[in-house]
């Protein structure tokens, strides 16, 4: 059997799935890949967008929704178009909640034959969340004033992720790993922090993950503390009050909790509060939003059994976060 498809200009990749029948019944299925040489994928393109201002950040605590599509991938849905409109559904009802969120790939939805590059199904995912604001960048990601944070944000724009005063945020943890490493540092994105003891010299402890297997163990002069809560939550004492939200058949519901709540109670108070209202809860965070008590100055706390915290949430912008630790070159 000769299959030719149809040529599209901006489609190199195709899938074909072919199913044989006997008796009006399903007896064997098989996934075809095919495509085209091609130089690559196109370059990065600005998305502009719905503008997502200051004043629009101030409306939503810091959190995330997440995308899971049915079934596991846009496969499951037959067609791309019956899969972006289940995905527009999710924008429509998610843009409400937060101006992020994060989305859980299927590798069936990206598998690429070698020398045949198709960003076609990505590009519309990334520019249908622009139109919704859910780009999930700074409308304003601070004027830096140190020769390290303007030469970031060179570097930031020469990349693409900083173009108008706007950052990109997807991309920017990788970013930052591979800046760190170029100053000679070295960075464990999505790690944990395990142990943590004072020695003579300094502090000893271990992570886990951040690209690591098991534990690992670290030994350091210094320690800086950025964490929203601090180590073993030692800042909660400072924290007035947390929120957590949702979306429900009636609208958007947020809860406000106590400074010492954890995302097992937040859940449930969500899911009793709505179901107080009669509602039906459809969307949840999965980040806890926050607010200190102290709002008119730096919040530093040190301790003498533990390290100093200077919690990155409570500064406004990105360089304002990047250069106070700059300022902290013994603690």
């Amino acid at each position: 059997v000769t299959v030719v498809p149809k040529r599209f200009e901006d489609r190199p990749a195709y899938r074909l799935v072919v199913t044989a029948t006997a008796d009006g019944k399903t007896v064997d299925e098989q996934t075809y890949f095919f495509g085209y040489r091609n130089a690559g994928p196109l370059a990065r393109h600005d998305r502009a967008g719905k503008i997502v201002d200051r004043r629009e950040y101030k409306k939503h605590p810091y959190n995330r929704t997440t995308f899971s599509p049915k079934g596991g991938g846009a496969s499951f849905y037959g067609t791309e178009d019956k899969f972006f409109a289940y995905y527009r559904e999710f924008l429509e009802n998610s843009c409400e909640l937060a101006t992020s969120f994060t989305y859980m790939l299927d590798v069936r939805d990206w598998e690429a034959l070698p020398g045949v590059f198709d960003t076609y199904l990505l590009d519309r995912i990334f520019d249908l969340a622009a139109d919704y604001g859910m780009v999930g960048d700074f409308a304003a990601p601070g004027v830096p004033t140190t020769d390290l944070g303007r030469e970031l944000m060179a570097e930031l724009t020469q990349a693409g992720l900083l173009k108008d005063g706007r950052l990109e945020l997807p991309p920017l943890s990788d970013f930052m790993a591979s800046f760190f490493a170029r100053k000679g540092g070295r960075s464990f994105m999505n790690a944990e922090l395990a142990t943590l003891v004072r020695t003579t010299t300094g502090w000893s402890g271990e992570i886990s993950g951040g690209g690591t297997e098991g534990f690992v163990p670290f030994e350091v002069a210094h320690v800086l503390d950025t964490t929203p809560t601090g180590w073993r939550d030692a800042g909660l004492p400072d924290v007035a009050a947390r929120t957590f939200s949702g979306i429900t058949t009636d609208g958007l519901i947020t809860v406000q909790l106590p400074s010492d709540a954890g995302a097992h109670s937040a859940r449930l108070k969500l899911h009793a509060d709505a179901a107080a209202a009669g509602a039906t809860l459809l969307v949840e965070t999965n980040v806890l939003g926050i607010r200190y008590r102290e709002t008119k100055k730096r919040l530093v706390r040190t301790r003498p059994c533990g390290p100093t915290w200077v919690p990155s949430a409570q500064f406004p912008d990105f360089f304002t976060a990047f250069e106070e630790g700059l300022a902290w070159t013994s603690v």
